[in-house]
């Protein structure tokens, strides 16, 4: 018995691999506990108090686009906190403007809300509360999560106007 604990432990000591140093974790963004994780698209034009999706007293953007709110399954959520924490650090590019119109936001188990993104996937740029670590996020890969949440992600042709055309077009049905 005491020969076949020793063989195990030689086997597993060969098997695992070697480390010259200890594997070091990235930090998790957001920083705090959350439970619910909501994507939101939206036009930033509908909102005087400004371009957030979520301001600091807790109420939301008023250009929320309802019909394209997702909440997020706990696989979608796996697929984003990678997209939140690249594997390599990608360049930073200069900003051309900052109309966001696609916004993550994470909730509390109250759904009183503890961090969020706002992202104009235009600009390629961002901003969150808290900080994020990173200056540039994978943007290709952020609309293909949002084309497959089901929500529209118009191109520069189209414009920011699509996304206040699509806004104005859910006001109406809305309001009949």
């Amino acid at each position: 018995m005491k020969s076949l604990a020793l063989f195990l432990i030689s086997l597993l000591s060969i098997l695992t691999p070697l480390r010259a140093e200890p594997a070091v974790e990235k930090a998790a963004w957001p920083p705090m506990e959350y439970v619910h994780v909501v994507a939101y698209c939206y036009d930033p034009t509908q909102d005087e108090r400004g371009t957030r999706i979520v301001f600091e007293d807790g109420t939301h953007h008023r250009g929320i686009i309802a019909p394209f709110t997702r909440n997020l399954l706990p696989p979608q959520v796996a697929r984003l906190s990678t997209l939140l924490h690249p594997e390599k650090e990608i360049p930073d590019e200069e900003v051309k403007c900052f109309d966001p119109h696609h916004g993550i936001v994470f909730y509390d188990e109250n759904w009183k809300p503890v961090a969020s993104l706002d992202i104009c996937l235009t600009c390629v740029d961002f901003k969150s509360r808290p900080q994020h670590p990173a200056k540039e996020l994978d943007w290709q890969a952020f609309a293909e999560l949002f084309r497959r949440l089901g929500m529209p992600v118009f191109d520069e042709k189209a414009g920011p106007q699509a996304y206040t055309r699509l806004f104005e077009q859910h006001q109406a049905k809305a309001a009949e």
